[in-house]
C-alpha cells in the first residue's frame, strides 16, 4: 500500500491552474467589454436556523 496524502484544500499551484483554465480567451488577452455591468451578492438563508449559509452572485 502506498502512502498518499489527500487534501481537500487545493495547493496554490492547483488554484492558479484552475483559474487559468477558466479564464476566457478575450479576458486573458486583456480585451475589455464594450458595456458595463454591476453585480451584487444575495444571501441564501436557512429559514429553519435563521442563518445565512451562502451567497449567490447577481450580475
Amino acid at each position: 500500500m502506498t502512502n498518499v496524502e489527500l487534501s481537500i484544500v487545493p495547493s496554490p499551484e492547483e488554484r492558479r491552474d484552475k483559474i487559468e483554465s477558466l479564464t476566457c480567451e478575450h479576458c486573458a488577452k486583456g480585451n475589455l467589454l464594450d458595456f458595463d455591468f454591476t453585480f451584487a451578492f444575495q444571501p441564501i438563508v436557512d429559514l429553519d436556523k435563521k442563518e445565512i449559509h451562502s451567497y449567490e452572485a447577481l450580475v
